[in-house]
């Protein structure tokens, strides 16, 4: 009888044998997973699957990279200390250098895919970045051109294309900011082709398919930090493969320090800090914001600063980081106009993350609020991914080149004033005047009588056209009473030839309001041509057919529409 010959053998799905398991030319196989294991000729390179070391598909080789772990990720954790002292790490139990990060197997081993080649990894790893304390910088953690799971830590960020370069880990670290690190998870997986993760990354990059409201604020209320504090509800961001999924963030009210702040200190570095609200500020004083670089206290009431809500893939609270504005702003028009896609993010360090809301604030000096701040209007939703942001082009279009309208060699091009202009019609921000939809107002004290009386404005107060005009009266008999009508006026002199000779038209009025039959209210108006003696031309007057005794406040207001 042949004698049967029997390889090593496991029937424990997803066990691989080590390098201690076998000889060269020997044989093992996981009937299991139905994996076939060998050897390789070298004592420091792992165990390798016998069939998995490349896929042909139509004759080209496509090359798996990435880690053979999902999310939640079950086979690896990781721990990084950011202490000048050794630790214990949470995952393996093991003492950890200072400033060192481990790669730790969850369970007996962890697995990765390099240039098509499977490797089967049974410890756990660790790099450690260089100096003591490291330099202020960002750094970029892989398993760069070997199959024993080696990492190496660069301040150079990875190649996405290249087969032999796994990504693990990216930290951003500052020894002189509170926290000192914040690391973001870059694990890929093989469910993503190289290059099709190449080209979602610098075409698409980071997305999100759930963003939180914002709630807890007051809008327009100054009295506490209470006003100013936000949160935020559960969220997302999505790393080609990798789902971040985002806590929701707590409103404390200003009573701890869970907004992270990144702020330039310079034209291409980044510092952060903790703040109890949401927006960097002096203490003591006003809002801070982003002055080409240089974090600038304002000096004056009234002016309008802007933030933004960022959503990233850091781990911890950084999951969520505020950016100042990058402007003073005399108008709200002018911040809600401020434009983040043409910011400069350079030196940020953020591989991954999405801008998600755009916040606006007004300063004066008599808010009782931390920054001396209100906020001026609902915080806007905005989506404005890492690529989108990189992709912007900031060359000038004051040479209209490209932006023809109507017939060859006409541009549209709005002067600042045109679109000012145009803003207050669309959004009906009325100012003071007397121009077209411009609305001239003016309270006037009087006591009003049954004969007819100037009001006081004339030629000189209201420019030539037609008016609608609205009277506002609450004397005690007219109570909350609106009188409404449209006038003709005319700025020239009327040219009546004496005292004697009056010219009056009569403006038809309509009214509503809150008066009652018992004590009906009744005002009229008038415009009077008065004689050439008198400057004052054409006049507005008034008369009531009731008499009073003392004088009330009425309120005229006048809008030009012709």
């Amino acid at each position: 009888m042949a004698n049967k010959i029997t390889i090593k053998k496991s029937s424990v799905a997803n066990k691989a044998p080590t390098v201690n398991d076998l000889d060269w030319g020997e044989l093992a196989i996981n009937y299991t997973d139905g994996k076939l294991f060998y050897k390789k000729n070298t004592e420091s390179d792992p165990v390798v699957d016998a069939f998995d070391t490349q896929v042909n598909y139509f004759g080209e080789d496509i090359q798996r990279c990435g880690f053979v772990d999902t999310q939640p990720y079950t086979k690896t954790a990781v721990y990084f200390n950011n202490t000048a002292n050794f630790t214990v790490s949470p995952n393996s139990g093991e003492t950890i250098p200072a400033y060192t990060f481990e790669l730790a197997n969850v369970g007996t081993s962890w697995e990765y895919y390099i240039n098509g080649k499977r490797c089967v990894i049974n410890t756990h790893k660790t790099v450690t970045l260089p100096g003591s304390p490291p330099a202020a910088a960002t750094y970029f953690i892989a398993i760069r051109n070997n199959t024993i799971g080696t990492l190496s830590v660069s301040t150079s960020v990875w190649d996405l294309i290249d087969p032999e370069v796994i990504p693990v880990y990216i930290i951003k670290f500052n020894n002189a900011l509170t926290p000192n690190a914040w690391p973001a998870n870059e694990r890929h997986t093989t469910l993503i082709d190289r290059r099709e993760h190449y080209y979602n990354h610098t075409t698409k990059g980071s997305q999100t398919t759930l963003v939180g409201a914002i709630t807890g604020y007051t809008l327009n209320n100054s009295t506490s930090d209470a006003s100013i504090t936000f949160g935020m509800g559960d969220s997302n961001i999505l790393d080609e493969d990798i789902i971040n999924d985002v806590s929701a963030l707590v409103d404390t009210n200003g009573t701890t320090a869970n907004y992270v702040i990144f702020y330039r200190t310079n034209s291409s570095t980044w510092d952060w800090e903790l703040s109890i609200v949401p927006f960097r500020y002096t203490t003591n004083s006003f809002i801070q914001w982003d002055n080409n670089g240089t974090m600038t206290t304002t000096t004056t009431n009234g002016r309008y600063y802007t933030t933004y809500l960022l959503l990233t893939n850091f781990s911890g609270q950084a999951r969520h980081i505020i950016v100042p504005g990058r402007g003073s702003y005399t108008s709200l028009a002018n911040a809600q106009a401020e434009d983040i896609t043409t910011f400069s993010w350079d030196g940020l360090g953020i591989a991954e993350y999405v801008i998600c809301y755009k916040f606006i604030w007004i300063a004066n000096n008599s808010y009782n609020t931390t920054g001396k701040v209100r906020l001026a209007v609902d915080p806007k939703r905005i989506t404005v991914g890492v690529a989108s942001v990189a992709s912007i082009s900031t060359a000038s279009h004051n040479a209209l080149s490209g932006l023809q309208g109507g017939n060859i060699g006409e541009y549209y091009h709005f002067t600042n004033a045109e679109y000012t202009a145009l803003q207050q019609f669309i959004t009906r921000i009325y100012t003071d005047g007397t121009e077209l939809d411009q609305i001239k107002t003016a309270t006037i004290e009087l006591t009003l009588n049954s004969t007819w009386q100037d009001t006081g404005i004339d030629s000189d107060v209201l420019a030539t056209g037609t008016y609608i005009v609205q009277l506002f009266a609450n004397d005690g008999i007219n109570i909350n009473e609106y009188y409404s009508g449209t006038m003709s006026w005319y700025s020239g002199s009327t040219q009546a030839l004496t005292n004697d000779w009056q010219i009056v038209d009569e403006i038809f009025l309509h009214k509503a309001g809150g008066s009652g039959d018992s004590t009906p209210g009744e005002v009229y108006l008038r415009t009077f041509r008065s004689a050439v003696e008198d400057p004052d031309k054409l006049k507005l007057q008034i008369y009531s057919k009731n008499t009073f005794v003392s004088p009330s406040n009425y309120v005229f207001k006048f809008r030009r529409i012709i």
